[in-house]
């Protein structure tokens, strides 16, 4: 039991999932240039494990702030922390604009 990618080949969205709970957490990856978003994926959860720790246990800003990270180092062009944190203020008043009905 532990860390796994979920990966959506036709979408090419990935993202990690722990299958103790069942549930998807973390960024959302996508594919860059070859490699697709659920290589990225794995390559981000290797990279973690040998620099931090069990990123179930870490906080989603922190696993935002660690995933610029790893963007940065391995990527050209990597996202900036703010925008991602913008695009999931969005996503969830989206999500809780269902619940108000």
């Amino acid at each position: 039991m532990g860390n796994q990618v979920m990966y959506d080949i036709d979408k090419d969205k990935a993202c990690l999932f722990c299958n103790t709970i069942d549930m998807a957490y973390g960024p959302v990856f996508s594919g860059a240039g070859a490699e697709s978003a659920g290589e990225i994926c794995d390559k981000f959860l290797v990279w973690y494990y040998e620099n931090y720790n069990d990123p179930r246990q870490d906080i989603p800003s922190i696993l935002i702030t660690r995933y610029v990270e790893f963007m940065d180092l391995f990527y050209d062009e990597p996202p900036q922390a703010d925008e991602i944190c913008v695009e999931h203020d969005k996503n969830i008043e989206l999500e809780m604009k269902k619940f108000d009905n």
